[in-house]
């Protein structure tokens, strides 16, 4: 997944090696991954590992999805929807790297309690 994420990251201007990847299995169902920052501004991803066993075009969708927030969230620390610059710059994302879906850059489902969300709005 680390591979999937430097290379989709590759098409931003983050600095992609400062960003932590990891497997996270405390999520909810159904959530896939998330990212996030906390108060020092290090920038997050964490990845079910369920989604082991989907697709690599899932994967590089939920990547898209994840890096697309990121991004968002270095234009608008209080970015934390769906809507607005997320929703340009995942579709710009998109469309970049060539990552295919409809859904791509919706919600998959309800918001669920990051384990960051006490620190991001401080």
């Amino acid at each position: 997944m680390l591979e999937i994420f430097l290379a989709i990251c590759a098409f931003t201007t983050l600095q992609c090696e400062d960003i932590k990847v990891t497997y996270y299995s405390g999520f909810d169902t159904d959530t896939y991954g998330a990212a996030g920052y906390d108060k020092e501004g290090n920038y997050y991803v964490f990845i079910n590992p369920e989604v082991d066993d989907k697709s690599e075009k899932f994967h590089y969708q939920l990547i898209v999805h994840e890096v697309a927030h990121l991004v968002a969230f270095e234009l608008d620390k209080e970015n934390t929807s769906h809507y607005g610059i997320y929703e340009e710059v995942c579709e710009d994302l998109k469309e970049k790297t060539g990552v295919e879906g409809r859904t791509v850059c919706e919600p998959y489902h309800i918001r669920p309690h990051y384990p960051w969300h006490s620190l991001r709005r401080d």
